[in-house]
């Protein structure tokens, strides 16, 4: 290492003639795509989780399969009929109307069975509860 006056010369020419690091482009992230079937299942999901706990279903399945949090909840008021499905006439979308379509009663058959479900449980805890 110099000593003196030059040693500051050299060391603000070093600093001068670095290169910064530039940082790396990121890939914009490609949309996921769920099949019927796989929606079906987080929907099924959402809707144990949430008859089960009495919340959380969206967060705990966003965790669990790695779906957005706002598809979630579009594909759970679709399937439930409270919002329009797709639109006729777009591709394949078209042809998957009809499918949440026949899902809508099942799901409802299942939502049925499984309040009763619960009626019984309760039933049962307060009877156990009374031993």
């Amino acid at each position: 290492m110099a000593h003196g006056p030059n040693r500051y010369i050299n060391m603000a020419a070093k600093t001068k003639t670095a290169k910064k690091a530039t940082p790396k482009r990121t890939q914009k992230k490609k949309a996921k795509r769920y099949s019927d079937g796989k929606k079906a299942k987080i929907i099924a999901f959402v809707n144990q989780v949430n008859s089960s706990k009495g919340r959380g279903g969206v967060t705990a399945a966003v965790k669990k399969f790695g779906a957005s949090p706002l598809s979630i909840s579009n594909w759970i008021k679709g399937a439930s009929g409270s919002k329009p499905g797709p639109k006729k006439g777009k591709g394949k979308t078209a042809k998957s109307g009809g499918v949440w379509e026949k899902l809508v009663a099942p799901r409802a058959e299942i939502d049925h069975f499984e309040k009763g479900l619960e009626i019984r449980r309760e039933k049962f805890n307060k009877l156990k509860k009374s031993l």
